[in-house]
């Protein structure tokens, strides 16, 4: 919440909306931005759930989804610092993170929410492979990132920030793999 400024902040997304929306607006902020979030969360903490009533368990593959989340979790934790303290550094707002996670991936705080749900679903699926069907969740989740939040965020940033397209061409999206010179 270091971010956080107050009841008066709204994401900007929220904006787009509305303007692309008009008079829909009041439904596709219930559909949308508040109902269909929520269940695609749900359905990501179904694994999680399921695991815990059926009483757990552990083994190789539990400790690979323990780690996965781990490093989710701390992927993101150091994504959303690196980008708070560039943003108190910075006198112009046009211009990019191109240091720390952020040289290796466009949304590496993306990568590591949708970890740490595919890492909940590996947990169970470890021990309980019977619901394997339960990674819906994780699948849809990343998904929505992959179709909607990145490519909404990437059109906005490429409105207002210098040289966006070349640091499109030189950082992948999301997987932190070098891109090859051409």
């Amino acid at each position: 919440m270091i971010t956080f400024e107050g009841l008066h902040q709204q994401d900007w997304r929220y904006d787009q909306l509305e303007q692309m929306s008009k008079g829909f607006f009041p439904l596709v902020n219930l559909l949308g931005i508040q109902i269909m979030p929520t269940l695609i969360v749900y359905a990501c903490l179904l694994p999680g759930f399921y695991y815990l009533v059926r009483g757990g368990g552990l083994n190789l593959g539990t400790v690979f989804g323990l780690l996965t989340i781990i490093g989710g979790t701390t992927l993101e934790m150091v994504a959303d610092y690196q980008m708070q303290k560039f943003r108190k550094e910075r006198e112009d707002r046009s211009l990019l993170i191109r240091r720390g996670v952020w040289t290796h991936s466009r949304h590496p705080n993306y990568l590591g929410e949708i970890s740490v749900w595919w890492g909940v679903y590996l947990v169970m699926l470890s021990v309980y492979p019977d619901l394997w069907y339960l990674g819906m969740g994780a699948l849809i989740n990343t998904g929505l990132f992959l179709f909607i939040s990145i490519p909404m965020a990437e059109k906005h940033l490429a409105g207002y920030k210098k040289d966006f397209e070349s640091y499109q061409e030189e950082t992948r999206m999301l997987l932190p793999i070098r891109k090859q010179k051409q």
